[in-house]
């Protein structure tokens, strides 16, 4: 059985962002990087949305509220609307999306300009623009 995974790339999640989640590989671009966090939500790993915020800031992250959102929302899809710059040569990109999610019975619509930057060879999701 297929475990397609949630970023919306129709690849099954092991070969996909697992990879990322797991440690294995780092996200090679912003949108990369975008689309593993989306994933990450959906699939409660809350480990890795820490690690891949700007690490100055993860010392205010509030790992029992990302649970609880992660969670109790179902996460319908992710839609890529524009990127700016975030390729593996760059080292500060913007991503644009909206991310579809049904949370306490309500369909929710998050549109988001995302900045990320590179440090040490790593992608780093900054904050909402």
């Amino acid at each position: 059985m297929t475990d397609l995974c949630p970023c919306g790339s129709k690849i099954d999640y092991t070969f996909c962002c697992a990879p990322y989640h797991q440690g294995e590989k780092l996200a090679p671009t912003a949108e990369t990087l975008m689309r593993s966090r989306y994933s990450a939500f959906a699939k409660a790993e809350i480990a890795y949305l820490k690690e891949t915020t700007w690490p100055s800031l993860q010392k205010n992250f509030e790992e029992t509220s990302y649970y609880m959102r992660s969670t109790s929302s179902a996460w319908l899809s992710l839609e890529i609307i524009d990127i700016q710059a975030g390729k593996e040569e760059d080292i500060k990109g913007n991503v644009t999306f909206i991310a579809t999610s049904l949370f306490n019975g309500k369909l929710e619509r998050q549109k988001e300009n995302s900045l990320f930057k590179k440090e040490s060879g790593r992608w780093y999701y900054v904050k909402a623009m």
